[in-house]
């Protein structure tokens, strides 16, 4: 019976070869040249379209009161304490400059003050794991082995950025602190920070 079966499926293979024309050589050249002719046409084509240039021209401005940096648009100085109104109302007061911070600029204010801190965590990280690394680092060229065991000079000069990382997430941490004292110093609703 298997046999039988296996006689069957070579047969059967050997019609289905048979029932097919052989391709020559020339054919299938002709048909790749073809393909190629068509692909280099189309990338033709393509480079011809125009590419949208940007510049320091044609991009929109820079809103004048925001900053280089996410806290650079929070105040440092100390405003007056807010009067405390009879009846215990949640809406922002003037601010010493006459601008009225409402519950949006709270929101995004905390919201640029988390990206930048969140950016920098991210960073502290990486910098962390290429000092870890440089702990055991192995150089192929035996002088700079030398050098580093006598210096130190790549682990120190991580460590100092490590530090300065730090540095930069404990400011993030005092402009969040500065942001909910400026709410409180306005009388606004303490959920605007949430």
């Amino acid at each position: 019976m298997k046999q039988c079966v296996w006689v069957l499926a070579v047969m059967l293979v050997s019609v289905i070869a048979w029932a097919q024309p052989p391709q020559s050589a020339d054919d299938r050249t002709s048909s790749l040249g073809t393909l190629a002719r068509q692909l280099r046409a189309d990338r033709a084509e393509a480079a011809k379209k125009d590419v949208k240039v940007f510049t320091n021209d044609n991009l929109p401005p820079r809103p004048p009161r925001e900053g280089l940096t996410a806290a650079s648009g929070i105040s440092s100085s100390p405003a007056p304490p807010a009067q405390v109104q009879p009846g215990g109302s949640s809406a922002a007061k003037p601010a010493p400059g006459g601008e009225v911070h409402d519950g949006k600029y709270y929101r995004e204010e905390k919201a640029k003050i988390n990206d930048a801190m969140e950016i920098h965590q991210r960073e502290l990280a990486v910098l962390q794991q290429k000092s870890a690394q440089n702990d055991m680092q192995y150089y192929p060229d035996p002088n700079k082995t030398l050098q580093q065991e006598l210096s130190r000079s790549d682990i120190n000069k991580l460590n100092d950025q490590i530090e300065k990382k730090k540095q930069q997430i404990a400011a993030d941490e005092k402009a969040l602190d500065d942001l909910q004292d400026q709410l409180r110093r306005e009388g606004g609703d303490p959920g605007w920070l949430r």
